[in-house]
């Protein structure tokens, strides 16, 4: 969190939290609630999330980001639970679970594209990778 942030409201976001709030205000959308709401039919996150807010009387945006912390911790305790059948040292073990934490801070393709993209020092790596990729197809080793 500390290293990438906190970002309410993008990627999948924008079908989810329109979906929780139609459920927290049914009236809230009207017209067209189904353009989101049929995407979330496969899923119990936004009936998780609206429950939650109704149950601890939070904020939305404050119980996303509670829920958010809650999720890194279980998936980084849950790397410490594997990593201790892995590992027999302790610094070995930590050390997995740092790997974990900070390949969390790495953007997926979509955001990686939407930041390189919009980003004026993403013009010279876009070269290199376009270069790197020229010198690949011409069969030139990069190593």
């Amino acid at each position: 969190m500390l290293v990438h942030g906190y970002h309410l409201g993008i990627e999948d976001q924008g079908v989810y939290l329109p979906g929780i709030k139609q459920l927290l205000d049914p009236g809230i959308y009207p017209y067209d609630a189904n353009f989101f709401l049929v995407q979330l039919q496969a899923t119990l996150f936004d009936e998780l999330i609206a429950g939650s807010v109704r149950l601890t009387h939070l904020p939305l945006v404050w119980t996303l980001f509670l829920w958010h912390l809650g999720s890194i911790f279980l998936l980084l305790l849950g790397c410490r639970a594997i990593s201790r059948r892995c590992f027999r040292e302790p610094a070995a073990q930590w050390a997995a679970v740092g790997t974990v934490a900070a390949l969390l801070t790495l953007p997926t393709a979509v955001s990686a594209k939407r930041t390189l993209l919009a980003r004026k020092e993403s013009t010279a790596m876009r070269r290199i990778s376009f270069r790197s990729i020229e010198l690949e197809e011409d069969g030139t080793s990069l190593v």
